[in-house]
């Protein structure tokens, strides 16, 4: 049976925090030995050691998700950890779910995005604003009727980060789906034509996540590939390598803030 009503104030059968005491159990790492900072840069792109050395991070070691896959700098309040991200609504709400229990309060994804705007080309900047949930992880988290939206100021931090270091970051709204394969061209155009400017697998449920656990959730997407022609992919290409810098200099400004 599909999820109910009810089941959405349900107590969850088993809990994020019921799978870490597992693993620890198992693998005899204790929980407090995995430091995890209050905020966390959520990177889709790879890149996490490069931002880990900048933030004068260390790595940490032991972690669940193996070597070379979390940096932590700092204690406190002012702590920030980067994670490389898992691909996919569905699991990237999972891992989530573990670093919110283990403390993290604050979340700036960055990851790849296709754009159905012409103004918006391979290697530009955009901050998501609210989300098409066309996803299915989401459902689990809040009725269709709730709209998917940057919780808190971190949206309007990474623009004004932007600005500052002189990399253009632009916003609107956007389209997450699981069908990748399935991102057909009526419903391209049908979105264009309704304002939607870029589209990825994950925001919409980080957004619903970010609400449902009352943390604060924004994600910069740096455009990969053009949708609004025939498909164009930039992958692996200079010019998108150029735009994660830039997008790498936006993150680190608006994190500098908080420390």
């Amino acid at each position: 049976m599909f999820l109910q009503p009810e089941d959405l104030s349900s107590p969850a059968h088993f809990e994020p925090g019921a799978f870490l005491d597992h693993w620890s159990r198992t693998h005899g790492v204790p929980l407090e030995t995995l430091p995890v900072g209050r905020t966390l840069i959520y990177s889709f792109i790879g890149r996490v050691g490069q931002m880990g050395g900048r933030l004068g991070a260390h790595e940490v070691e032991g972690w669940v998700y193996g070597p070379g896959t979390l940096f932590t700098a700092g204690a406190g309040e002012g702590s920030v950890s980067v994670a490389r991200a898992i691909a996919g609504a569905a699991m990237t709400v999972g891992h989530l779910e573990e670093f919110i229990h283990l403390g993290v309060r604050r979340i700036i994804g960055l990851g790849w995005a296709g754009s159905l705007d012409p103004a918006m080309p391979v290697g530009s900047l955009f901050v998501a604003g609210e989300a098409v949930r066309e996803e299915g992880t989401s459902y689990h988290y809040a009725e269709a009727s709730v709209p998917a939206v940057p919780t808190g100021p971190i949206a309007q931090a990474l623009l004004e980060a932007g600005r500052r270091v002189g990399h253009p970051v632009a916003t609107g709204r956007h389209w997450s789906t699981d069908g990748v394969y399935r991102e057909v061209r009526t419903k391209v155009e049908r979105m264009a034509r309704n304002g939607v400017r870029a589209v990825d697998m994950e925001t919409s449920a980080m957004y619903i996540l970010g609400r449902f656990r009352s943390v604060e959730v924004a994600n910069l997407l740096v455009i990969s590939d053009e949708l609004f022609h025939p498909w164009r992919p930039a992958f692996g290409t200079p010019e998108l390598r150029a735009a994660e810098e830039r997008s790498l200099d936006v993150v680190l400004a608006c994190v500098e803030t908080w420390r």
